[in-house]
């Protein structure tokens, strides 16, 4: 969504603008030859010189003169992932391009990425934080501004943020679409209300800040018009962040919906609140608002465990919200952690009885998916990783004491998180749940890591590749 939040300002200024991602383009050409792949998104890892020709020779195919000659050229990085191909563009093709070069986008912050392109000559601006403003001031050329090769500019909300531009986009062509009828990415908000103890979040967006419900819900009536969308996807942490604007945004498409011709679908991630935050009319115009999936965080059946992630909702309150979710036939995904710090095993234990006690959803498909994720990563940024000393979380290699992967405390060691995947991925089968990852051998694959970790043949590398 980004790059059509830049198309979108772009020309508002008047400016003649193109599109290209060529993490598409590439997925379509290179998606079976697993070296370049890798080389394209693994960390650090540079491509192979035979790698690099055919990449490079790809590119030549794509006859992408028209980047080379424009006078600004936008790189939106979305994350690390990221880093590897990006610097291998420049290197390779910066001496080509007669305009000046930005780069932005979250992945430019991480690891001052952006800096170091730019002490590198690769680069001639770096946009840090929210770049809406930093953006319009390269363009009209009115310069220093805020964000722009200095810290960051952040939005005291949502004035200077256009509704996206999608045009040039190829959307039938990404794997969404095709799952689900041509789709595109919203936003409502941004950061979030919680300050979930696991969830790096809170380092990037500082504050919570919130669209209009109605404004939004016109947004979407928009967007479907023009570019003849079946299905919103949120880019939200949370959809239902705010009560009010949430409550007015599905009041809205509710009402569009009832004549609509083509109603409104979307999907978002959204959180369990109080029973006594909802009315029984939210939750039907919850249903006719057009909601096709949520993605809910329920992350443990052990309460103890959620009020130290502090997801601020009960046992109590999952029951009513799932009982008004299947009584108007909605549709969700859960999501759980395995191995979070405080976990006992009859925290764990916990959480399969949920599962249980919840079958009759998942056979019914109110409950659509499970996703249990892989097991628990203490990452930066987040508060948990504050905590690792007062929740004697130490690394189980010595000497990377910031591995995020292979920590131990009193309650779990890698090889017991290992353990507890497996049983809860046998778990959710043998209930009859759809798991996240299909119908493939993630057991085995957990298997085989676990008799890793026993023979002492796991390295720092292996973990890294593990979780990713």
């Amino acid at each position: 969504m980004a790059p059509a939040i830049l198309q979108a300002i772009a020309v508002e200024m008047g400016c003649d603008v193109k599109f290209r991602d060529l993490n598409l383009d590439f997925q379509d050409q290179f998606e079976d030859q697993t070296e370049i792949t890798r080389g394209w998104c693994e960390l650090g890892q540079p491509l192979t010189q035979s790698d690099s020709d055919q990449l490079i020779a790809w590119m030549q195919d794509l006859d992408l003169t028209w980047i080379y000659t424009s006078e600004v050229v936008g790189i939106s990085v979305f994350s690390k992932h990221s880093h590897s191909f990006t610097t291998w563009f420049l290197k390779n093709f910066k001496h080509q391009i007669k305009g000046i070069v930005v780069v932005g986008g979250a992945g430019a912050g991480t690891e001052n990425y952006g800096q170091q392109l730019f002490d590198q000559g690769l680069v001639d601006y770096v946009v840090s934080n929210e770049g809406e403003r930093s953006w319009r001031n390269i363009l009209a050329d009115q310069l220093p501004f805020v964000g722009v090769n200095s810290p960051g500019d952040v939005l005291p909300d949502f004035t200077d943020v256009p509704i996206p531009d999608y045009t040039g986009y190829d959307l039938d062509r990404y794997l969404t679409s095709k799952a689900h009828g041509r789709t595109i990415g919203v936003e409502g908000s941004r950061g979030c209300v919680r300050n979930c103890t696991f969830c790096d979040i809170g380092s990037f967006w500082k504050k919570y800040k919130f669209k209009d419900g109605r404004a939004l819900a016109q947004e979407l009536i928009h967007l479907q018009q023009q570019f003849q969308v079946e299905h919103f996807f949120f880019n939200d942490s949370l959809v239902n962040g705010s009560d009010r604007a949430f409550r007015d945004f599905c009041s809205v498409l509710a009402e569009y919906n009832k004549n609509a011709t083509d109603p409104i679908k979307w999907s978002g991630y959204y959180i369990i609140k109080p029973m006594q935050n909802y009315k029984e009319r939210d939750w039907q115009n919850l249903k006719d608002s057009g909601v096709k999936s949520l993605f809910i965080g329920i992350e443990s059946g052990s309460e103890s465990v959620r009020n130290h992630m502090k997801k601020k909702f009960s046992n109590a309150d999952i029951d009513h919200a799932m009982e008004r979710i299947q009584f108007y036939g909605i549709r969700c995904t859960w999501l759980l952690i395995v191995g979070y710090p405080t976990e006992t095993e009859e925290d764990f234990e916990q959480t399969l009885e949920l599962l249980r006690r919840y079958q009759p959803m998942g056979l019914d498909r109110t409950i659509d998916t499970v996703a249990l994720g892989m097991t628990l990563a203490i990452l930066p940024g987040t508060p948990l990783y504050d905590l690792r000393e007062s929740l004697n979380v130490v690394s189980m290699i010595p000497g990377h004491e910031d591995d995020c992967v292979t920590w131990k405390n009193e309650n779990s060691d890698f090889s017991d998180r290992v353990r507890r995947r497996i049983r809860a991925e046998e778990e959710i089968r043998k209930l009859g749940y759809n798991s996240w990852i299909g119908d493939n051998d993630l057991i085995q694959f957990f298997e085989k890591k676990l008799e890793d970790i026993e023979k002492e043949r796991i390295s720092e590398d292996d973990f890294a590749e593990f979780h990713s």
